[in-house]
Formats: structure tokens, C-alpha cells, sequence
């Protein structure tokens, strides 16, 4: 039986949606022609909208929503005129798993490969996140040293930190986070070679 026997191919406009957020996460998709836009958010570039990422023909897209069972948490939307998609239901998946157990290993490397750039992310937030905390107390301490603020003006400037992340105390946790993240990393990847 030929894959487009069992499988759903959609075709989209320009900017048309192919899914918004909150919307019930039931299915994946593959972009075989066209591009999709991935946007935090319902606005899809509309003014508070941010451009997540753009897809293209071959990428996967809304896996996290059909695998957790939770809504989508991101809004999808076809950037060029005759975007096609297939639509990858559970039913699909599991036809594969019979019939063609390559699309599966496809799709599991498209989801890790994935995974890996959100963790090589995530390391490049903490780390920059690490520079401008140690960038903030090296300020403070001239601050103090130089200009010898009053306790009035060191009540402000701690107000000025903002919520519990910014103080010392979370800075601490969130930096033992990072570096047991680090280290559990990086264990990881010894043992795979």
C-alpha cells in the first residue's frame, strides 16, 4: 500500500494557518513543498509576534503537541503560496512502523537533531546569562567601593534586581542548575563514544 493511500496531503495559501496556539495538538506534519513558519503566539507576525523558526520541504513539525497530548504551544503558518504538508496522525505513525520502520528512524532524528539545537541553545542562554550576573557584580562592587551609596540608594539599586532569579541566592541555584545540566551533559556524551 502507497504511503498517499493512508496519509492526508494538505495544501495551504500564504499565511494561512495550519495550526494556531492552544489548539488541540492530534497530529504532526511534513513539509513537502513551500515553507511553514513556526510564531510564539496566535498572531503569526502580527504586531507582540515572534518568528520562532522557519521550516522547509523535508522538516517535521508539531511532534511535541501529538506525542505529549497537550495543546499546541505555538502557532504554525504557511509562508509560501502552495505550501503542501502530510498529515502524520497516531494512526500513520503506527502503519509505518508496520510498513516503512525508515520513516520512523527519519522522524526520531528529525526530533533529536531538533532536541540538540534546544539544548545548544539552552547552554548559550545560560552561559551569556552567567556572563551578565558575574558582569552585574563586578558593577556592584565598584558601585560600593566607588561611590559608597547610602543605605536608602542600596535598597533601591536592590529593588532594581527584580524577582528572586536576579539576587544572589538565585543566581546560586540557577547557576548549580546550569552546571549540574553541564556535567550530566557532557557524562552523557562520553558514554556515547
Amino acid at each position: 500500500m502507497a504511503e498517499t493511500e493512508y496519509t492526508e496531503i494538505i495544501r495551504l495559501r500564504e499565511k494561512q494557518y495550519v495550526f494556531r496556539q492552544g489548539d488541540p495538538g492530534d497530529c504532526m506534519y511534513e513539509i513537502l513543498k513551500g515553507s511553514v513558519g513556526i510564531y510564539s503566539g496566535t498572531g503569526g507576525g502580527s504586531s507582540g509576534q515572534k518568528l520562532l523558526t522557519e521550516l522547509g520541504e523535508g522538516d517535521f513539525f508539531g511532534e511535541m503537541g501529538m506525542v505529549r497530548g497537550f495543546p499546541r504551544s505555538s502557532s504554525a503558518m504557511a509562508l509560501r503560496p502552495g505550501t503542501e504538508l502530510r498529515v502524520i496522525a497516531w494512526d500513520t505513525l503506527a502503519r509505518y512502523f508496520e510498513t516503512q520502520p525508515s520513516r520512523i528512524v527519519q522522524i526520531m532524528q528529525h526530533i533529536s537533531n531538533r532536541l540538540a539545537e534546544l539544548t545548544d541553545d539552552y547552554m548559550d542562554a545560560c552561559r551569556a546569562i552567567d556572563a551578565l550576573s558575574r558582569e552585574n557584580k563586578v558593577l556592584r562592587n565598584v558601585l560600593e567601593r566607588e561611590v559608597k551609596p547610602s543605605a536608602v540608594a542600596r535598597d533601591r539599586l536592590a529593588a532594581l534586581d527584580g524577582p528572586d532569579q536576579y539576587t544572589d541566592a538565585g543566581y546560586q541555584r540557577h547557576l548549580e542548575r546550569y552546571q549540574s545540566f553541564a556535567a550530566s551533559r557532557s557524562e552523557k556524551e562520553s558514554n556515547c563514544v
